[in-house]
This record gives structure tokens, C-alpha cells and sequence, in this order.
């Protein structure tokens, strides 16, 4: 229990720590630290880390979290890295501290979480029925998405931009987002499923 504890304490020492030092950046070019918070608030990893570093800081102070929820944010970091490598990564967008920034959100963060997922968590309490409620959070984000950015007319991401691209496609992706999510999350559930099965059998 010491060690969950001291690990899921780290991990959200990291994230905080990577959070404070992006804001830290904000404010060397003039932003607020409001304002720096209320522009990551646009980003899905921005979402992610922070709700990663917040449930392994309730971990940390000796509480317990369902499976589930793990498992969830694991799955999401999962796309959150994919994505970023496979789609949105250039070489050359960052320089100084921005690219530590960029590399604990995207790469140090993620394998933490899977380090510890793999390390500490019960898996065999997940169900693949479960994968079901973990797609609120993707849709959740992709609505107050679609919200904010008709307010005030920025949309973070090339494929959640209605006045570009059209209503019709941005639905289209977020529909192939969530497939993409659901099987996400399903292999995660196998994989767990495997590795608990694997422990039973050992002990």
C-alpha cells in the first residue's frame, strides 16, 4: 500500500510539476495565469494529464479508486500519445523548456500511468461492458468543444471545426473518434484481463 501510494504520488508530483512549469512559460510571454489555465482548458491533453495527476493524488492520500477509472484515463492517454505521435507531431514546433513540457504530456506521463496501471491495479474487477461509460468522457469533451469554440470562434483541433470543415464532417469524426475510443478501451480490458488471469494462474 506504501508503494501505491509513494508511486501514485509521484506521478502526480510530475504532472503538476509539468502543468506549473507550462503555465510558468505562459507568463514569460505575457499571458495570465488565467488565462494560460482557460487555453489548455481547450485540449484534450490538457484534460487528461490533469485529471491523471488528480485521481493519483487522491490515491497518494490513501483513498481508492475503482478500476474503472484508471482504466478510463488509461485508455484516454493512450489515444492522447498515439495521436499526438501519429497525426500532430513536428519536430520542430517547440524549443527551449516547451519541448520538456511536450515530452512529459505526450511520452513520460502516459508510460507512468501505464507503469503504475500495470504495476498496482486490480484488473481483475474490469469488464468490457464497462468500456461503454468510459466514452462519456470523449464525448463530454468533444461537446464543450463544439460549445466554446462557437462562442468565442477557436476550435483546438482541425476535425472539430464546423465553419472549415462543415457540421456534417465534424459529426462524421467524432463518431469514427468514439470507434476508435471503444476499441481502445477494449484492448485495454483484454490486456487486463490477460495479465490477471496470468497472476491467478502464478499464484
Amino acid at each position: 500500500m506504501i508503494q501505491t501510494q509513494r508511486s501514485a504520488g509521484g506521478l502526480a508530483a510530475l504532472v503538476a510539476g509539468t502543468l506549473a512549469l507550462h503555465i510558468w512559460l505562459d507568463l514569460q510571454d505575457g499571458m495570465s495565469v488565467a488565462g494560460s489555465i482557460w487555453d489548455m482548458l481547450r485540449y484534450f491533453t490538457y484534460w487528461t494529464n490533469a485529471l491523471v495527476g488528480a485521481t493519483l493524488l487522491w490515491v497518494a492520500s490513501g483513498r481508492s479508486i475503482p478500476v474503472s477509472v484508471l482504466s478510463c484515463l488509461l485508455m484516454s492517454m493512450a489515444l492522447v500519445s498515439s495521436v499526438y505521435y501519429l497525426v500532430l507531431y513536428k519536430p520542430d514546433r517547440y524549443e527551449g523548456l516547451d519541448i520538456l513540457v511536450d515530452w512529459m504530456l505526450h511520452t513520460v506521463i502516459p508510460f507512468g500511468l501505464l507503469g503504475f496501471w500495470l504495476r498496482f491495479v486490480d484488473k481483475s474487477k474490469l469488464a468490457f461492458r464497462q468500456t461503454l461509460f468510459w466514452q462519456f468522457y470523449p464525448v463530454f469533451y468533444c461537446l464543450y468543444v463544439l460549445i466554446r469554440g462557437h462562442l468565442d470562434g477557436t476550435y483546438p483541433y482541425g476535425f472539430l471545426r464546423p465553419p472549415e470543415i462543415g457540421w456534417d464532417l465534424v459529426m462524421r469524426n467524432i463518431a469514427v473518434l468514439s470507434v476508435v475510443f471503444i476499441v481502445t478501451g477494449l484492448g485495454v480490458v483484454a490486456l487486463g484481463g490477460a495479465l490477471a488471469r496470468k497472476q491467478s494462474f502464478s499464484d
